[in-house]
Formats: structure tokens, C-alpha cells, sequence
């Protein structure tokens, strides 16, 4: 299922009231927290176990956390130890008001947490192509966490388009190479002059790589690698690939192309006692992306959090 297709989580903003409702209450741990806020807002099970596009958090932890911080941003919550927040006066008369509990509620009662704000969201960050706001305070329905995530994985996708166009732009001698130079990478074979010199063996039977998977030798794991600009690999192309190891006395295998497999090539693997991998054109773009075959590392962003045992004082 499509990111784009889950149910929606309550933001970071809406999800506010509920957080300082629930430290009015006692002392909560921020999956606590979450875990009360999942069933005020009636989340159901995937929705309650959705991670963040980096994997690193659960969504509904995140936005309870970022929540709480411009809780306490706007001088609502006190720390009086580390992992503990306590709701305070202000906390407790803004409960009491009856005012909305917004992002712009704390702009107006709370002087500090509006020029936060402001400070923040006037950050620039050039870049070649000119200058960029960069907001790193949750003014948006996406906590910082996420917008950072988010806008990864739309680069990433822009390079992994990008990757597949490049690599069908180039021979298929050229494809086959970057097949073994992807399987090494991976940790196959042992090097690559070990591979090449099974690429184009007269009556290979279409096998385009042959890797020893331990260094003895013992195992070997065949290749083949179909080059389409267009259209996808059938049940024809996989039953010869079958053949070929067949005719090597080999059971496994890994079928690379840079387009897809159709149907009837997949329902087909499934009725024979062979072990082949398929990696179509996505998985073969997010595989390079992964090992490093094909690109280069930009820029590395060092991302910093507070050492709460730092500041832990011992008694």
C-alpha cells in the first residue's frame, strides 16, 4: 500500500491538547503518552504501529514528542528531571481558558516560543540552485523528523528515475557489467575478475555471470541480465534462463532487468525447484542506490539531539 493511501494520523498540532490534558494528569513516558493519545483518537493497529519513513520511530511517538517540546517551547510544561514533564501554572490556566491549544494560541500568549518560532523559519540554506527556506521547528503538519524523511525519499525517488534512465541508456554489455559490479557489492563473488571472465563464454546458454556465493567454491549463483527499454520479461525468457541452469547443474539463480516481470513469468518460477531471485527495474535502481554502484554520496547532514545523561546529575 501506498504511503499516500494511509489513514491519517492527527498532526503534531492536534494532537497537542490531548498531551497537555494527559500531564495535567501525572507524569507520562513519551510512549505512554502515545500510546493514551492512539486511543483517545480511536488508532487502529496499523496506524498505531506506522513508522516513520526512516524506520527510526513510530509516526504517533514522533508527533507526541514534538508536540510536548513546543509545549514546553511556550513555557506550558516544566522538566524538572530528565524524562520528566510536569505541567505548570501556565499549562494548567491554559487548560482552564478554554482558548484553543494551537501553534498560534502559543505564538500569542508565549513572547519566547513566537521569535523560537520566527528565528527558525527565516533559517536559509543555499543551494545551486538558489536559496531555500528551511523550516526546522514544526510549523507544518509534519514534524521536523518527518519533513526531513519526507524530503529524502523524494530525492531518492528522483535519482532512482534518473538511475534507471541512465542505466537503459546504455549497452547491454554495459548492463551485464553493472549486474556483477552490483553482486559484488552486495558481498558475492570474490572479485571481479573472477566474474568477467564467465561473461560471454561460447555456449553460456545465456548466462551472463557465474559467482562463487563461498570461497571455496562450492556454490555458485548464476546471472542473467535483460537490458529492455521497453517492455517487460515473460514466461519465454524465464523458462530459457531455466534451461541454462539446467544445463549447468545449477539451482540458483538471479534475474536482473531494468524493466519488470510480467505476470506469467512470476506464476511461472513458482512451479519449478529452482531458487532465482528477480530484481526488476525499481528494485534494481534502489539496490544500486543502497550498495553504492552507479552513485556518489553528495553531502552527509550530522544531525544532533541532546545527551539527556549529560545533564543527568548524580547524587
Amino acid at each position: 500500500m501506498a504511503y499516500g493511501y494511509f489513514k491519517p494520523i492527527p498532526n503534531w498540532e492536534e494532537v497537542m491538547p490531548a498531551v497537555l490534558k494527559m500531564l495535567s494528569q501525572g507524569n507520562f513516558s513519551t510512549e505512554d503518552l502515545a500510546n493514551g493519545i492512539a486511543d483517545q483518537f480511536h488508532l487502529d493497529d496499523e496506524q498505531r504501529s506506522r513508522l516513520l519513513p526512516s524506520g527510526r520511530e513510530r509516526t504517533v511517538t514522533n508527533r507526541v514528542r514534538w508536540a510536548r517540546f513546543c509545549l514546553l517551547r511556550a513555557g506550558l510544561l516544566s522538566r524538572p528531571s530528565r524524562g520528566k514533564y510536569v505541567i505548570n501554572a501556565a499549562g494548567k490556566d491554559l487548560l482552564s481558558s478554554g482558548k484553543p491549544i494551537t501553534d498560534s494560541t502559543l505564538r500569542e500568549i508565549s513572547e519566547e516560543y513566537r521569535l523560537w518560532t520566527e528565528r527558525s523559519s527565516n533559517i536559509q540554506e543555499s543551494t545551486d540552485a538558489g536559496a531555500m527556506n528551511v523550516k526546522e521547528v514544526p510549523l507544518d503538519p509534519l514534524t521536523p523528523d518527518e519533513q526531513i524523511d519526507s524530503a529524502v525519499r523524494e530525492l531518492e525517488l528522483a535519482v532512482r528515475t534518473e538511475l534507471l534512465e541512465r542505466v537503459k541508456a546504455q549497452s547491454p554489455q554495459f548492463f551485464e557489467q553493472l549486474v556483477v559490479k552490483l553482486m559484488l557489492a552486495m558481498g558475492y563473488g570474490a572479485s571481479y575478475a573472477s566474474v568477467m571472465q564467465q561473461i560471454g563464454r561460447p555456449g553460456d546458454g545465456g548466462i551472463d555471470g557465474v559467482i562463487d556465493v563461498d570461497i571455496l567454491g562450492r556454490d555458485r549463483l548464476y546471472l542473467q541480465a535483460k537490458r529492455y527499454t521497453s517492455g517487460s520479461v515473460g514466461r519465454p525468457e524465464l523458462q530459457m534462463f531455466i534451461g541454462a541452469l539446467t544445463g549447468n547443474a545449477a539451482r540458483d539463480g538471479v534475474f536482473v532487468t531494468t524493466s519488470r516481470f510480467a505476470p506469467t513469468a512470476t506464476s511461472y518460477l513458482s512451479t519449478v525447484p529452482y531458487r532465482v531471485a528477480l530484481i526488476d527495474g525499481e528494485r534494481l535502481a534502489d539496490l544500486m542506490i543502497k550498495y553504492g554502484v552507479g552513485v556518489r554520496t553528495e553531502r552527509t547532514i550530522d544531525m544532533k539531539r541532546i545527551d539527556e545523561d549529560f545533564f543527568t546529575t548524580e547524587e
